[in-house]
């Protein structure tokens, strides 16, 4: 089997050594004006146009070695790599040939719709996608496929295997431990319920445009309590942000003129009140 050089200098008429020399400079990250201009002792005759196509054909060539490797090794890895496959494919002199001789070997890609259907999940993804008013909950559903020989041992994993990962991130599924539960139970009810119920109780107090202000106050509070308590950083650009609601917020709760005005007489007669 021909080398690279070999190959090279066969195609293009040179000398086998003249070629070896422009590869080594090439690989040295010599530029094709500069190896023309300034190493003439080493290429010989060689312009740069033959120098151009020298080099095109060294990347071409060396890319095809690397495929035959490729391809070899993953025929290989299925114990079906025989010597005269192997020869073929050293002696095969372009990409195409090597495809077409790969193809046969070519396995499959598998999909995650093609691993569903292995594990027998196909069923549960239509079922669930299907978004049937009366159909049963994710992980009610997921119950029925569980299956450990397939690798389907939790809720979970049928979820996840069945293209819903969605479903299965959620902590309803799996992760449960004593301790995130209390957690989960602090959040949901103190200050997911708490919070909101306190801000209804405002909005019965105040006008729905009120409650609404002060509700958004919550990215402005937020992480500056996280800066107090865990000592995380605020970048400039959230301080700014946090200072654009509030001058936002403020403006908004200024009284407008016709308010003024319609607290006027109730203004002056408190005064005249007071000095008599």
């Amino acid at each position: 089997m021909q080398t690279i050089p070999q190959i090279l200098a066969k195609e293009l008429g040179k000398p086998q050594q003249a070629v070896e020399n422009v590869i080594a400079l090439l690989d040295q990250g010599n530029t094709i004006p500069f190896i023309a201009r300034y190493r003439k002792e080493q290429h010989g005759s060689m312009d740069d146009t033959a120098l151009r196509k020298l080099e095109d054909r060294l990347r071409y060539l060396r890319n095809l070695e690397m495929r035959r490797q490729e391809v070899k090794s993953a025929i290989d890895g299925q114990g079906k790599l025989t010597e005269e496959l192997s020869a073929s494919i050293d002696n095969a002199a372009t990409l195409a040939e090597v495809e077409d001789l790969y193809r046969p070997y070519k396995q499959k890609r598998r999909t995650r719709a093609t691993i569903a259907r292995e594990k027998g999940l196909e069923p549960l993804a239509l079922l669930l996608l299907a978004q049937a008013k009366n159909g049963p909950a994710p992980e009610d559903a997921a119950q029925a496929y569980l299956d450990p020989e397939k690798g389907v041992e939790t809720v979970a994993d049928a979820l996840q295997a069945a293209g819903l990962p969605m479903f299965a991130a959620m902590p309803f599924f799996s992760g449960y431990t004593t301790g995130n539960l209390l957690n989960v139970l602090y959040i949901c009810v103190f200050v997911t319920a708490g919070g909101y119920a306190c801000y209804f109780m405002g909005m019965e107090a105040t006008s729905a445009m009120q409650g609404s202000l002060v509700f958004f106050f919550k990215p402005v509070l937020a992480p500056i309590l996280a800066m107090l308590i865990l000592g995380e950083e605020i970048p400039w650009n959230m301080w700014a942000g946090i200072g654009l609601m509030l001058v936002a917020s403020v403006v908004s709760m200024i009284p407008t003129w016709e308010t003024l005005l319609s607290v006027r007489p109730f203004i002056i007669d408190r005064i005249l009140h007071r000095q008599h």
